[in-house]
């Protein structure tokens, strides 16, 4: 099992089946894709991996701490939560917040609402966009049928301070020109494009997917 997990990746295959560009956190993994420092950090946890049967894993309750602050951040803290990061670095949940202060008292809510989590191993981080905000731009990316054949993936960066797509090889430029225009000068929101893969769903029910 991966020793990090991102929360939420945004991918088209997600829009194409359900119309929807918002993410949850049962999608799985994806690879973190920030190095920004904590302005913020709890003690650090113990550098000894979790394991199951020799076997590196995450730690339940990192999980169950992921869960409790998932809950406050997509309720009353949407203003402020942009990402929560499990097991980055080994042993903490690493939370996003576009403000310090505000992210502090989700966390106190996070606490009572679930007693037995231990706060003292989650991370602040600063992030410039809420997941609100970032969540917003990305349904503008895609058109009303959620298909854009020019678009493969469209995901919130994981600091939140931005959004990625990737495209065709040969319409990278084209796409970035058009979400410039659309996205970033009346939002200020950055949005990378990079060369990808299409999304290729499997031949049929138990098929292996298709790479």
């Amino acid at each position: 099992m991966n020793t990090g997990r991102k929360i939420g990746a945004v991918l088209i295959a997600a829009l194409v089946v359900s119309g929807c560009a918002r993410q949850d956190r049962a999608q799985g993994p994806a690879v973190i894709a920030s190095t920004a420092a904590p302005v913020s950090a709890a003690p650090s946890p113990s550098a000894t991996p979790y394991m199951i049967d020799g076997t590196p894993a995450t730690d339940p309750a990192l999980d169950d701490i992921a869960q409790a602050l998932g809950d406050q951040g997509r309720g009353a803290f949407a203003d402020t939560y942009s990402n929560i990061y499990v097991d980055k670095p080994p042993g903490a949940v690493t939370l996003y917040v576009t403000d310090i202060a505000r992210g502090q008292k989700l966390v106190d809510a996070a606490k009572k609402a679930h007693p037995k989590i231990d706060t003292g191993r989650i991370k602040l981080v600063v992030a410039k966009f809420s997941r609100r905000t970032l969540d917003a731009a990305i349904e503008k990316i895609m058109p009303p049928t959620g298909v854009d054949p020019a678009i493969y993936t469209v995901s919130p960066k994981t600091d939140g301070s931005g959004i990625t797509v990737t495209a065709a090889k040969d319409k990278v430029a084209a796409v970035q020109s058009r979400l410039n225009r659309k996205i970033v000068i009346p939002t200020g929101i950055p949005v990378t494009v990079v060369p990808g893969q299409p999304i290729k769903p499997a031949d049929a029910v138990g098929a292996a997917p298709a790479k």
